[in-house]
Parts: structure tokens; sequence; C-alpha cells
């Protein structure tokens, strides 16, 4: 009896790290996902402002800067 529920202890001690470990794996794969949003965030955000900026560093308009040539209407 002592030596069934040693086998059930080791099988439930060996299934729980196992458990544990795809934990861990499934952690860091979440934790790697938003590492990489913020990554993103952070760059998009940096994009918006230097777009900002540059708008307002720029004298003419962009429509200007579109081909003068062409009968389509710039607007």
């Amino acid at each position: 009896m002592l030596l069934i529920f040693m086998v059930l202890g080791a099988i439930l001690r060996r299934s729980l790290m196992l458990i544990a470990s795809f934990h861990k794996v499934y952690a860091s794969l979440l934790g790697l996902f938003a590492s990489f949003s913020e990554v993103f965030a952070s760059f998009f955000s940096f994009m918006r402002l230097f777009t900002w900026f540059m708008r307002r560093l720029t004298i003419l308009p962009i429509s200007s800067l579109k081909c003068v040539d062409s009968n389509l209407p710039i607007y």
C-alpha cells in the first residue's frame, strides 16, 4: 500500500513539474509578446511624433510637392 502511494506521489510530482515547466514557457511567451508590443507601441508613438515634428518644420505643404504637370487637381 505504501509503495502504491509512493508511486502515485512520484507520478503526481512529475506531472506537476511538467505542468509548471509548460506554465513557465507560456508565461515567458506572454512576457515576450508584451515586450514586443511595448516596443512596437513606442516605435509607432515615436513615428507619430516624428511626422508631427517634420510637418511643423516643412515650409511648403505636402500637396505643393506633387507633380504640377498633371491635369489632376491637387487637394
